[in-house]
């Protein structure tokens, strides 16, 4: 999923399900910067408060990488991009059988460990009490979490492995807001040079909103995509599970009629996609921009360094991602 589901969506639903509106902003926020956050190499930053966790210690902060810079990292291969980023935030494995003998590196949609990340965080935030300085790390944790079960819906059936099995698309016809579209030459040559890696073999296209998709796949098997359907899907099982949390009535059939109408078409940028849920949601305010965060905790000292300056909420991302990203590779073959 992109931007309209990751931030917008997910803020929007967060606020139907009880949440105030500051927090769902997190939440949201954090969702999003899961595509954003890409820096990788560790940052020399004086006065930052006591470290909280082992990517942090005095004046320096290892952020952990979660976004992966597109054709980039295809094009050269990366193992540690697969394992450390596409892995365990954007292709959750199904994971093992009930004998744990065989593992599926298939995202599958509500995958249970992609399930099991947001109940630990919600489980986690139930514990924060409202004030307490721990609340914004537990309100991101749950926005990186659902990032992760969001992509399983829009990344199903595909893998983070180069695996032609898992990943190979033939044949692609491609419908967006009801007209055909044609698959841009750089992920057919991508194809030719014998990278399957996650649905890069169709671009963005399974993230976007009133997409269909047809193909064969790996296997040989005719899938259709239908993103409108299984956005649908994912709206109403993250609603369920933020509404679990503030215990708010389950008002999902009133909230459809009027909440559907910000995924009835693909928009083509961040302006018109703020101005559609605007125009549906005037009440919500949406504001997002990726170095908002960053630019709270940190600002710039001597020539390749920082001084921290107050925020902690761009240091939490850093924290909350690092420890989702051991919690998944702990589990993996």
């Amino acid at each position: 999923m992109n931007i309209a589901y990751h931030y917008f969506a997910t803020k929007t639903l967060a606020v139907l399900a009880g949440f105030s509106e500051p927090e769902a902003h997190i939440i949201a926020y954090a969702c999003q910067y899961v595509d954003e956050a890409q820096e990788s190499e560790p940052i020399t930053i004086y006065g930052l408060p006591e470290p909280s966790f082992e990517r942090m210690k005095k004046d320096e902060l290892d952020p952990t990488c979660t976004g992966h810079k597109g054709l980039l990292n295809i094009l050269y291969n990366f193992d540690d991009v697969r394992r450390k980023v596409l892995l365990p935030f954007h292709f959750m494995p199904a994971g093992w059988n009930a004998a744990h003998t065989s593992f599926n590196y298939l995202t599958k949609a509500e995958s249970p460990p992609a399930l099991e990340l947001v109940r630990l965080a919600l489980q986690k935030l139930r514990t924060t009490a409202a004030g307490s300085p721990f609340r914004d790390l537990e309100l991101i944790r749950l926005g990186v979490a659902l990032h992760t079960y969001e992509d399983t819906f829009a990344h199903q059936n595909f893998s983070a492995r180069n695996s032609k099995q898992d990943n190979a698309v033939k044949n692609p016809q491609i419908r967006v807001n009801g007209r055909v579209r044609k698959l841009p030459a750089i992920f057919v040559i991508t194809g030719f040079l014998g990278y399957s890696i996650g649905h890069g073999l169709i671009g963005t296209f399974p993230d976007r909103f009133n997409t269909r998709i047809n193909y064969f796949d790996g296997r040989g098997k005719s899938v259709s995509v239908n993103t409108s359907t299984r956005f649908k899907t994912a709206s109403r099982q993250v609603y369920s599970l933020l509404r679990e949390y503030t215990q708010a009535p389950d008002d999902w059939d009133q909230i459809w009629p009027r909440y559907k109408h910000c995924q009835n078409r693909d928009q083509s940028s961040r302006s018109e996609i703020r101005k559609t849920f605007s125009t549906v949601y005037p009440e919500i305010d949406y504001q997002y921009h990726s170095l908002s965060w960053r630019h709270r905790a940190i600002k710039p000292y001597q020539p390749g360094t920082y001084v921290f300056n107050g925020d902690l909420k761009w240091i939490h991302f850093h924290h909350a991602a690092w420890d989702q990203r051991q919690y998944v590779l702990s589990f993996l073959p």
